[in-house]
């Protein structure tokens, strides 16, 4: 939860979640760092399963709960930016990622 520090176990299972392969650790590794201390956008809150122990997100404009974190969709075209620089790295190539 917001605050508390980051295990390794908690930023290894997100980088899993963003799709982040162990051998893009030194290129997109950070990333998963950055979302998980980010705050979450305003309508949502994050909370703890007492069961199971694991965290789930509820959207409450829309009354939803989910497991993934709402970044997580954002996090991923991040990444995904950043492989398609890395397979043609070309001046401007982030220029013409605005807007997408």
């Amino acid at each position: 939860l917001m605050g508390e520090p980051l295990t390794a176990e908690a930023i290894s299972a997100f980088k899993e979640q963003l799709g982040v392969h162990p051998t893009e650790e030194a290129n997109f590794g950070w990333i998963a760092e950055v979302g998980l201390r980010s705050p979450l956008p305003p309508r949502w809150t994050c909370h703890e399963d007492e069961e199971s122990g694991f965290i789930y997100y509820v959207d409450h404009d829309r009354q939803a709960s989910s497991w993934e974190n709402p970044l997580v969709p954002h996090l991923r075209r991040i990444v995904e930016i950043g492989r398609g620089y890395l397979q043609k790295p070309v001046a401007g190539f982030f220029e013409g990622q605005k807007g997408i």
